[in-house]
């Protein structure tokens, strides 16, 4: 399952990158940070294949690449929502959460293991519930039709489960590193499981009606 998975993700990220990048022009002026996510996590996947084929340590991207995509996820979020109110809310959350992040750093980090990408990824589950509520509330299509949906569906099926998930496997790995090890699969099915939610999204990218 691991070898299918390794074929997998970087087959649908590419996918996902090459579908959005064709149809940018039609996403929402609030979508060009997750857009940019999108690049972001392409150039990191294919860059971290690369470097396991030519087994090298790829940690040191992952520690770069979590920071940087919380920070674009949460600038989505905070136009998304377009709120000022909303705006100061994100903007103290995103201030905790680096100042979190700093403190990690200045000691040993491990990125998926550090409370800094918990309160992150909790952060951003509050944030893209509520704009999932906000949309079943005022969308005019059926959920399913609607491309934001799928762009904040990407978001929420990932860092929702991740964070309990992610909480016991550091208890794991105290106990067992090789268990926690073979059991961070999960984490690389949902990896699928978000990205092919950002391939539907991109399906639904089309001009938008001018109105007159």
């Amino acid at each position: 399952m691991i070898d299918a998975l390794s074929i997998a993700k970087p087959a649908l990220i590419t996918a996902v990158f090459v579908l959005w990048v064709r149809r940018r022009r039609w996403m929402l002026p609030e979508q060009r940070a997750f857009f940019a996510s999108l690049i972001l996590g392409f150039a990191v996947e294919i860059t971290s294949s690369l470097l396991q084929h030519s087994s090298r340590h790829t940690t040191w991207i992952y520690t770069l690449y979590i920071p940087l995509e919380m920070m674009l996820l949460l600038h989505f979020a905070h136009e998304a929502l377009g709120r000022v109110r909303w705006r100061w809310v994100i903007g103290v959350a995103a201030l905790l959460y680096l100042a979190l992040l700093a403190f990690e750093a200045s000691g040993e980090l491990i990125i998926l293991r550090s409370k800094s990408t918990l309160l992150g990824w909790s952060i951003l589950t509050f944030l893209i519930a509520y704009l999932m509520v906000r949309l079943a509330e005022d969308s005019l299509l059926p959920l399913w039709k609607d491309q934001r949906f799928w762009v904040y569906l990407s978001i929420l099926v990932f860092v929702g489960p991740a964070i309990p998930y992610v909480g016991l496997l550091n208890r794991v790995y105290a106990e067992d590193p090789r268990l926690a090890s073979e059991l961070f699969v999960i984490i690389e099915v949902l990896f699928i499981v978000r990205y092919g939610s950002a391939l539907l999204a991109g399906f639904l990218l089309r001009p938008r009606p001018v109105v007159p």
